[in-house]
């Protein structure tokens, strides 16, 4: 008798506890997570220009980005790739998202002088030796002759 009351008692409060919103895990919830010993109803989010973990009123929706698009800072991006399309600029360059990317536009016969980003220049680089000198030498773009 005292065990089937005990199993009544379990039975209705466990009942109780979730029919009110209490819960134990996420099997325990028909509408969202368990949080904190709560089930929680997330909001509708909308997505459209987000990306990221966004605020639901739960544990967060997860957003992506179209293809050809990234996330940066909470927004998706669509990152430059294309390189300058006059010779003498090289190097890497911002992609506006984030990131960066690397070009070498220079003309035939000169190098990329790679300096700060977006900085660097194409140049001409010496690869002649002075009369009776043996060493390494400058270049003049960054890079070294051996004599």
């Amino acid at each position: 008798m005292v065990l089937r009351a005990a199993l009544l008692f379990l039975l209705a409060a466990t009942f109780f506890s979730f029919s009110h919103g209490f819960c134990q895990s996420n099997y325990d919830c028909p509408s969202g997570p368990c949080i904190n010993g709560r089930c929680c109803t997330p909001q509708a989010v909308n997505c459209a220009g987000r990306c990221g973990v966004v605020a639901d009123g739960c544990s967060g929706t997860l957003c992506s980005c179209p293809a050809g698009q990234v996330c940066h800072n909470g927004a998706c991006c669509t990152p430059k790739t294309a390189c300058p399309t006059t010779f003498g600029r090289c190097g890497e360059f911002s992609d506006s998202c984030g990131g960066t990317f690397t070009c070498f536009s220079c003309a035939p016969g000169q190098l990329c002088s790679i300096a700060a980003a977006g900085q660097s220049t194409c140049c001409t680089a010496n690869d002649k030796c002075p009369p009776d000198f043996t060493g390494a030498i400058s270049n003049g773009c960054g890079g070294q002759v051996g004599c």
